[in-house]
This record gives structure tokens, C-alpha cells and sequence, in this order.
């Protein structure tokens, strides 16, 4: 576990799932609720534990998660039941924050790598708040606003903090290291969703992107830049005759891919969610043909 200060009330938390470093990142917002945006999963929210044991926080009022994937939300309820918390997620992801046992199953036969993420546990449905609409939650000295951010997966919120212009995306806007980005478009992935709340999120315009994967960085056109990527990603799925070929022009061809890769060459899990991101991409455009 490691703690960065990004502002005097907001904290990253390297949650190091499995021992991997710049891999899952949640955020802490230490106003006067107190809350935590993304948990990451299961397995590793002792560190999230010992973050705000660190920070002298023993009081959380709120839970912000993008969506249910088990690498975001998995330590939802744990964390929640712990600290009394309530949590916010769209109200698509909701019944599986409540009772997580068909997530669990669907999660496993998806992957046997998700085991590694631990099984969530279940939180009482008072404890939740659905989100069908943009919401904005006052914490106190700043305003947290929850925004409807689908295409990723159906039941995606990103999350604004107004007065600090800091944008939490979860998976929406992409995944990001030293200013490397690339989409992340795993099954069931729906680009024309994802593009539409790409553009709502650059007219927000925010100074900072604060990724799940992984860290905080000034936004400069990183908004702009991962919405042309993706669009030529699906370019070249519809030139390519099979996956693999796509697989490999992306390789061969997309320089910010290549960087992204080479620097998580380390780390199975993340080639693997690249991977994953792939396989969603081709088999959403070839299904719309």
C-alpha cells in the first residue's frame, strides 16, 4: 500500500493487488464526509484499510464505484459494512452490490483470473444508492458529482469533483501510465455509448484525470486523444479479417499501445485486461456488420 497526497483533501491509494505496483488506484476524499472513490477488489482492501487508518480517518459516509468489475467494486462491501458507509453505483450494477453471488459466478466463468480478486461480500440494500441520473453529493466544502458514463460496460458512473476540476473515470476514459493512454473495451462493450460519454466528460472540462488504472495525471487532451485512438482501433477491426490480424495492426502500428504494453510487460493481469479490452472491441464492430 502507498499513499500519494494529489490536494490538501484527496489521496491515491496504490492498493498493489497480488504485489503488483501502479496497477489499481483508489482515492480517498477527506473533506468533512468522508468517502472513497473506487475500492479495488476484495483481496486487497486491507490496503484501503490501512490508507485511512494512516490518514486518521475512522468514519467513511460514502463508497463511489464506477461499476461492479471486481478489480473497482470488489472491496465495496467490505469496505462499506466496515466503516458504515453507504454506496453509489448505477442503478444497473446495484443488485450485484447487494448480493454479488451471480457476479461472482458470471466473473468466474468470464476468467479464472478473477478469482484472484476475491469474492465481494454483500451490503443491505439501505446501504445502496442507486444512481438513474446525474447526482451531485455534497461532501462538505466540495461537490462530488456522479455522472452516467455507459459504453464501457452498461452500469458505468465516472465521478467530477467540481470546485478541483478532478475527473475519477473508472474505466470510461480509458487506461493511463506516464501519460501513456489506451480505451479499455472488454465484452459487452457498446463504442457509440462510449464515445457519446467520452464528449460528456471532455464538456466537463476537467484539469485532471484520476484513473482506476492507474494514477492522476493533468488532463491536456488525454480525453481528446484516447477518443481518437479508439475510433481508429475500430478503423482497423473493420479492415481485419480476423482477430488476430486486428490483434496484430494494433500491435504493429498504435505507438501509445506499444509504450502502455511494454511498461506492464511485468504483469500477466494487465496484459491480460489489454487483451480482454481487445476481444471486446472486434467482437462488438463485427456484430453490428
Amino acid at each position: 500500500m502507498r499513499i500519494k497526497e494529489l490536494d490538501q483533501e484527496v489521496y491515491q491509494i496504490d492498493v498493489m493487488p497480488f504485489g503488483y505496483e501502479k496497477l489499481i488506484s483508489c482515492y480517498i476524499l477527506n473533506f468533512e464526509k468522508k468517502a472513497v472513490v473506487e475500492t479495488g477488489p476484495r483481496s486487497s482492501i486491507q490496503s484501503v484499510f490501512n490508507a485511512l487508518r494512516s490518514l486518521g480517518i475512522d468514519r467513511l459516509d460514502y463508497v463511489f464505484i464506477s461499476h461492479v468489475h471486481l478489480d473497482h467494486a470488489g472491496g465495496a462491501g467490505t469496505l462499506a459494512n466496515r466503516y458504515g458507509a453507504r454506496v453509489v453505483c448505477h442503478s444497473r450494477g446495484a443488485k450485484h452490490i447487494i448480493n454479488p453471488e451471480r457476479l461472482w459466478k458470471a466473473s468466474i466463468e468470464f476468467s479464472e483470473i478473477n478469482r484472484l480478486y476475491g469474492k465481494p461480500d454483500s451490503v443491505d440494500d439501505d446501504m445502496v444508492i442507486a444512481i438513474d441520473e446525474d447526482r451531485d453529493f455534497d461532501l462538505g466544502g466540495c461537490v462530488l458529482r456522479a455522472i452516467r458514463t455507459e459504453g464501457h460496460a452498461p452500469h458505468h458512473l465516472s465521478f467530477f469533483l467540481d470546485e478541483k476540476k478532478i475527473l475519477f473515470s473508472g474505466d470510461a476514459a480509458g487506461m493511463c501510465i506516464d501519460g501513456n493512454v489506451i480505451p479499455t473495451t472488454p465484452a459487452p462493450f457498446n463504442l457509440d455509448e462510449w464515445k457519446t460519454s467520452v464528449r460528456k466528460m471532455m464538456e466537463l472540462e476537467p484539469a485532471y484525470i484520476a484513473y482506476t488504472h492507474f494514477g492522476m495525471y493533468p488532463a491536456d487532451k488525454l480525453l481528446e486523444k484516447v477518443l481518437d485512438m479508439a475510433e481508429r482501433w475500430a478503423e482497423i477491426a473493420f479492415q481485419s479479417s480476423s482477430f488476430q490480424e486486428f490483434f496484430e495492426k494494433l500491435r504493429d502500428s498504435d505507438g501509445d499501445l506499444k509504450k502502455f504494453m511494454d511498461h506492464y510487460s511485468y504483469c500477466d493481469v494487465m496484459l491480460k485486461w489489454v487483451e480482454y479490452g481487445f476481444e471486446g472491441m472486434y467482437s462488438h464492430l463485427r456484430a453490428e456488420e
